[in-house]
């Protein structure tokens, strides 16, 4: 998997697919693409914020080698929760997210803006009756 989805961002560098690069130079682990990883540890904390409606971005992005067959957990902290200017219905969190494969080796962080539906204002989640 970890070939097809390097491929598919057309990261052709050898520590994505080559197996004898790879066999030569990471012990035969191929690496995962930073793509994937952004996104695993982006998916890994968004449903602890409740109802976001959009990621609004990424800042102080540091990301480090994580390799296939890691297992990683991620955290984040809010730093900063503000209304929403132009949405009445929603609010801004600014947060802070670490991801750590299980030995401890801090393998991405960022702080990350998004937009969220506030408790008591109407969203489509309130209308669907969630």
């Amino acid at each position: 998997d970890l070939v097809r989805i390097a491929r598919r961002a057309f990261d052709f560098s050898p520590q994505f697919h080559d197996a004898p690069w790879v066999a030569a130079q990471q012990g035969g682990r191929l690496r995962v693409p930073e793509t994937l990883l952004l996104g695993a540890v982006t998916a890994l904390t968004t449903r602890t914020f409740g109802r976001v409606s959009a990621n609004l971005g990424w800042t102080d992005l540091k990301l480090g080698p994580v390799f296939e067959g890691d297992t990683i957990e991620a955290e984040s902290t809010v730093v900063e929760a503000r209304e929403s200017k132009s949405r009445p219905n929603e609010g801004v969190l600014t947060v802070d997210t670490r991801a750590r494969t299980l030995e401890g080796m801090e393998i991405c962080s960022y702080r990350r803006n998004l937009l969220v539906y506030r408790r008591d204002g109407a969203s489509p989640y309130a209308a669907a009756g969630y």
